[in-house]
């Protein structure tokens, strides 16, 4: 995976996640991932595409950080992944996504997104609709962890 397809939405996460909720999250050792099981109790996904290039990337957060993601978003408190948490997941997955395509997009690269798919659980498929393992990247919020997965690969 060409890493000119990774790094937007990566400085996309630090800018959305550090503006959006005051924590700075700091990039620990990426890997590739091994299979499609969630990583975390909730999972915002958003696929991307243009002629050349298609995949996904997702936002995987464990309750408590979700909870003070929707806190920090809203200023209201919550201790449940209900409607609301999941929406401000989505908002959050989509702004990352947002955030990463204009990036592409100062590199001549001009790609179309889906709206955020949102699942809860982790006893749940993420599935990017790729042949390629997602390259995941954990980050260090504040002590609570979130990942990034990006998943790409090119049309034939």
């Amino acid at each position: 995976m060409d890493v000119r397809y990774i790094n937007p939405f990566i400085e996309a996460l630090v800018e959305t996640f550090s503006t959006m909720t005051g924590l700075t999250p700091v990039a620990l050792k990426p890997f590739l991932k091994a299979n499609k099981q969630a990583m975390a109790d909730i999972t915002g996904l958003i696929s991307f595409a243009n002629e050349g290039v298609h995949g996904s990337v997702g936002l995987s957060l464990d309750d408590k950080l979700a909870y003070l993601v929707y806190e920090r978003f809203t200023g209201d408190s919550a201790n449940s992944l209900n409607a609301d948490v999941i929406d401000c997941v989505g908002e959050l997955v989509n702004m990352v996504a947002g955030g990463g395509k204009s990036r592409l997009s100062q590199t001549g690269e001009s790609f179309k997104i889906s709206l955020p798919k949102v699942q809860v659980g982790r006893d749940i498929l993420i599935d990017h609709n790729v042949q390629a393992p997602p390259v995941v990247i954990p980050f260090d919020a504040g002590g609570l962890t979130l990942k990034i997965e990006i998943a790409m690969e090119k049309r034939a």
